[in-house]
């Protein structure tokens, strides 16, 4: 579930949200890692959902992954912040709905009914429409036309947009955020140049739409 940020009053609320509950933001795996995979599933959940030892669960995730200490205070723009306080569990689809966007040119060039049923299907309309609405925004490359290969492409260019944002962060949410991923190894490299601009246009226009659409 990703917390909602509606406006810059809440900021200090929504970041305390993340600092006594910073399991929660984890990826499950990662959490398991901290306690050498002895802990139960069960075990894992009550960690994530429990403010009472968050503080602490905070201090060994730091300390295992050898990550530098969250600031009690912290400024970010509010697609920014929306970001950090996203779910583990949200990533993966909004790399594709960022993906989406960034090829949507050639989203735009697949017309056979078939294909185009297959990609709505895996997209969700909601993504579809949205990445044709912002071609503007998608970069200008030799059309992939095969659906399969596209949606590929997608997961794998998505994932270098997410990057991009990540290396606009300052270190320590750069860091952190790097836990919503189950593993290092398969993060995509972040876009650089034109592709890096567009990128993080993507990734906040993005943000700002899913958080739009969850407080609808």
């Amino acid at each position: 579930m990703t917390v909602s940020v509606p406006g810059a009053q809440d900021f200090a609320f929504a970041w305390s949200t993340y600092l006594n509950n910073t399991a929660r933001f984890v990826h499950p795996s990662r959490l398991s890692e901290c306690f050498g995979g002895m802990l139960l599933p069960e075990g894992i959940e009550y960690l994530r959902n429990s403010r009472r030892v968050g503080r602490n669960v905070r201090r060994l995730i730091g300390e295992h992954f050898a990550l530098p200490a969250l600031p009690d205070d912290l400024t970010l723009e509010a697609p920014d912040l929306q970001l950090l306080l996203m779910s583990a569990e949200d990533v993966t689809a909004f790399e594709l709905r960022c993906g989406a966007m960034f090829l949507a040119n050639s989203l735009a060039q697949i017309i056979q009914s078939a294909a185009v049923h297959k990609l709505r299907e895996t997209l969700g309309q909601e993504v579809y429409g949205l990445a044709l609405a912002h071609r503007h925004l998608a970069i200008s490359a030799e059309p992939i036309t095969d659906p399969e290969a596209l949606l590929a492409a997608m997961r794998k260019e998505g994932q270098a947009c997410l990057s991009s944002w990540r290396a606009s962060m300052p270190d320590t949410v750069n860091q952190w955020y790097g836990l919503k991923h189950p593993t290092n190894a398969q993060i995509q490299p972040a876009h650089s140049g034109d592709r890096g601009k567009r990128a993080l246009s993507i990734v906040r226009h993005s943000s700002t739409s899913a958080a739009d659409m969850a407080a609808a």
